[in-house]
């Protein structure tokens, strides 16, 4: 593993074992505190990726549930969320209009269709 890579990962891994080990504030439970550790050090691994966003997600959720911060269940809920699904397929779909240039070639065809030109005329 190369020096930066190692560094992509030691970013969000510090954060979380600081926040982890830093006195639980009061009036919250440890899991929150914990869930809060997570969440930061997702947040961090995302800005610094060392591996795709969907990878690093995956992680997160399988440190929660290993961790016994979470129950399975809780860990897995928002799967059940059709709203969940309709983000990442749009997600999916961006990404693939992207790489195939699909999305460019439908603007190119949009524009030979409807745009003679750029300049709009005030005059009409």
């Amino acid at each position: 593993m190369d020096k930066t890579k190692l560094i992509r990962w030691a970013v969000p891994a510090a954060l979380l074992v600081i926040i982890w080990l830093c006195p639980v504030p009061e009036g919250l439970k440890p899991e929150a505190w914990h869930m809060f550790a997570i969440f930061v050090a997702t947040i961090a691994g995302i800005l610094a990726s060392p591996v795709a966003s969907g990878a690093l997600m995956f992680i997160a959720l399988a440190f929660t549930y290993f961790t016994n911060t979470l129950p399975l269940g809780d860990v897995l809920k928002g799967f059940s969320s059709g709203t969940v699904w309709m983000i990442f397929s749009a997600y999916v779909l961006s990404l693939g209009f992207v790489q195939s240039g699909l999305g460019r070639r439908i603007a190119y065809r949009a524009l030979s269709l409807f745009g003679g030109s750029s300049f709009l005329s005030l005059t009409a």
